[in-house]
């Protein structure tokens, strides 16, 4: 018998080994994984928000935190532009990281407005041989211990232009077109005066646009008693809430907002600056300053002609009058602002998402303030870096939003919301695309009385919602919703919900909604209730003075029980954007509202019909869009869930209804403001109007012959546009 040949085993070793490989690799690439890995792919595509999470975040709630950030951020002022500022920029910053939150702290160099050296801005009264006889204190008075109180700027108006100007004086009350419009039926003349305005009612930008318009050459702007102190109440602070006599309210008052010289883009190191003769054009013409109660008495009794109307009175104790200064005498007006470029700084976080990461939902809040800003806006800020640390907490402990979150601190609000518009206007691309909704804080507790809610209409609901899962902080057996209705003033006009007001632009969230059409809500809590009775006070009495300090949040909330509150809510609403699978945005709210806007131009058919404007196509717009948008809702109840895709088109589709009233060119006569619908209004920027551009050009007056054809070129853009959102609704 021969032996086997070698050559010949190896053969068949290597034959047998190949073809058991073969056969683990076909029996592991037969296996059913891939099928096993797919449906687990597809349960996390579909998978709900975790429902219970709010449980968490009433567990996790840190009263004691939220008092750590403000006591840090109290103790000294938090003016933009000054070091102060960094510092606080990088301790936003450290607390974040600390939370393993991934941050950045992001630059601008901005034009700010500061008092000119060592001026003090001042009005002065003289007789008539040019004798001084009262000029206004250059600095409110020191009540408490102050950590740095040489850091205190000197009461301002900021960009207010530099002027010495001299004349008579005219008290406008409250400054607003209307109270311009009745002095002129009046017989009294504003032209050639100072203008002497109480603040209140609307944004003090308007107040010095409107006396501009009608001839003043200067405005001297104060807080009366009536709209700041509670009448018969002597508890002014810091014996209690109400403004002292010298207190004085700083601010801006342009009425066009982000960074004056790089309007429409960022403001970075490559960007075009416009001279200052070409920046000057858009500051008031005319100097403006405020002052306090206390000196504006001196100049309010100077006033012997004319008796003001019933609600022209304030409560300073003598009659007032409308002009005419007692014996020739005359008011003076010593002004020295400048404008100078200084670094901002923004910080940013992010929690990405799991499923649809490329989404985002933005919570933001500003940290500057005009001196300590307990209230406006550090209450806000200690609820935004205890939301922050709430959701980093829950994120560490293995939750995972399917959406991403982006946390941010804005710096210089106060000057125009000079931070979020350069963040804005610098992540235009992505913020289009990827923007989901845009949640603001600022000042979260304003008061103690009741929740209030600037949000737009496609947010109702989700607020509406929110609400019903807190409880009162007064009443536990209630929740907050309930609480919220019974003190609301006005109902929601759709459904008996309680009224949230239209967004204005009032604050941060305005470069995201008016610029970009990102869906926008602010909310806080609001109105005093003291002793047990309600005060009908505008704001809150110590706004932007010296004395919201540490102390005057610790009045109004004292445990934090309200703060507790916004904060849970804020953490509510955001979990409802970030987690829910259809996000929660009615369109139909929207559709509703805005055909009840129109209805109310029903009052202007016949001169729509006199100009030959569209207004039943108008009108029929706004109907079809109702239609669309309840047949849309339809579907989104029998849609099949289970779809990712399904899902995903119909997020796309609700993410993008409030870009369809973005309009490259923005409003007719404010080319800045380019939302149709959610744009300030004109005759106040802190409020909203069913249709601003609209609202613009019906105020114009009737001699102008480019009024009607403005207004029937407008009428045409909403129309389109409406339609425009229909048709996109109605396709599948």
């Amino acid at each position: 018998m021969s032996s086997p040949n070698p050559r010949k085993i190896v053969f068949i070793v290597l034959l047998s080994f190949f073809a058991f490989l073969l056969g683990v690799i076909t029996g592991y690439f037969s296996r059913p994984v891939h099928k096993d890995s797919s449906q687990k792919l597809l349960e996390k595509l579909n998978r709900d928000g975790d429902w219970h999470l709010f449980e968490q975040f009433k567990e996790h709630v840190d009263t004691g935190y939220i008092d750590k950030v403000v006591r840090d951020l109290t103790r000294r002022p938090g003016l933009a532009g000054t070091p102060q500022q960094k510092k606080n920029a990088e301790y936003i910053f450290d607390l974040w990281q600390q939370e393993g939150l991934k941050a950045e702290i992001v630059q601008y160099n901005v034009l700010l407005s500061y008092p000119k050296g060592n001026h003090t801005n001042k009005v002065s009264l003289y007789d008539a041989s040019g004798r001084e006889l009262f000029t206004s204190k250059p600095q409110e008075k020191v009540l408490v211990d102050e950590e740095a109180p040489e850091e205190v700027v000197q009461p301002f108006n900021a960009y207010s232009p530099s002027g010495l100007v001299k004349g008579d004086l005219v008290y406008v009350n409250y400054g607003r077109a209307e109270d311009f419009k009745r002095l002129k039926e009046a017989g009294i003349n504003v032209s050639g005066k100072i203008a002497l305005a109480r603040y209140g009612k609307i944004f003090r930008g308007n107040k010095v646009k409107f006396a501009e318009e009608n001839g003043a050459k200067g405005v001297i702007l104060y807080s009366d008693p009536a709209d700041y102190c509670s009448p018969g109440d002597e508890r002014y602070f810091p014996g209690g809430m109400w403004l002292p006599g010298s207190g004085v309210q700083r601010g801006n008052v342009v009425v066009v907002k982000g960074d004056q010289s790089t309007q429409g883009y960022p403001s970075t190191n490559y960007s075009y600056r416009p001279s200052e003769e070409e920046m000057s054009k858009q500051f008031p013409s005319i100097p403006c300053h405020p002052i306090g109660y206390d000196d504006a008495y001196f100049l309010l009794s100077s006033l012997v002609s004319g008796e003001v109307w019933q609600d022209w009175q304030g409560s300073l104790n003598f009659t007032y009058h409308l002009t005419g200064l007692l014996d020739n005498r005359t008011v003076q007006m010593d002004i020295q602002n400048e404008n100078v470029y200084r670094p901002i700084y923004n910080v940013i976080a992010k929690i990405s998402g799991t499923i649809e990461a490329d989404r985002a939902v933005i919570i933001g809040c500003h940290r500057d303030a005009w001196v300590y800003g307990a209230v406006d806006p550090i209450s806000g800020t200690a609820i935004l870096m205890e939301t922050a640390r709430i959701f980093a907490k829950i994120y560490r402990s293995g939750w995972r939003p399917r959406r991403s979150i982006v946390l941010c601190s804005w710096d210089a609000e106060e000057y125009g919301l000079l931070g979020s518009y350069e963040w804005v206007e610098d992540n235009m691309k992505w913020l289009q695309n990827e923007a989901v909704t845009y949640v603001n804080i600022d000042t979260g507790i304003a008061g103690n009385y009741t929740f209030s809610s600037r949000t737009v209409p496609l947010l109702h609901d989700a607020v509406y919602k929110a609400t019903m899962e807190l409880p009162s902080p007064y009443d536990s057996s209630i929740t907050l919703y309930q609480d919220w209705r019974s003190k609301s003033e006005s109902r929601n006009e759709l459904l008996p919900h309680p009224k949230i007001q239209p967004i204005g632009a009032g604050s941060d969230h305005t470069p995201f909604i008016a610029l970009v059409g990102i869906p926008s809500t602010y909310s806080k809590y609001i109105g005093y209730i003291v002793d047990g009775k309600v005060i009908p006070i505008n704001d809150y009495p110590l706004y932007h003075t010296r004395y919201e300090q540490y102390e005057l949040l610790k009045m109004i909330d004292p445990g934090y029980t309200l703060a507790k509150i916004v904060t849970l809510f804020n953490c509510e609403l955001i979990r409802q954007l970030v987690d829910a699978r259809i996000l929660p945005l009615n369109v139909r709210t929207y559709a509703g509202v805005i055909a009840l806007n129109s209805r109310r131009l029903e009052k202007l058919r016949t001169a729509f019909t006199e100009n030959n404007v569209e207004y039943d196509e108008f009108l029929a717009s706004t109907e079809r869009l109702k239609t669309a948008a309840r047949i849309f809702h339809q579907k989104i109840v029998h849609l099949d869930q289970n779809n990712p895709l399904q899902v995903r088109m119909i997020n796309d589709k609700l993410q993008s209804v409030e870009r369809a009233f973005i309009v490259p060119e923005g409003l007719p006569l404010r080319p800045m403001y380019r939302h149709l619908l959610q744009s300030p209004s004109g005759l106040n920027y802190y409020g909203g109007t069913g249709f601003p551009g609209l609202e613009d050009l019906l105020e114009l007056p009737d001699s102008d012959p480019e009024k009607w054809p403005q207004i029937r070129k407008h009428i045409t853009i909403l129309t389109h546009s409406i339609y425009s959102l229909a048709t996109f609704l109605e396709r599948d």
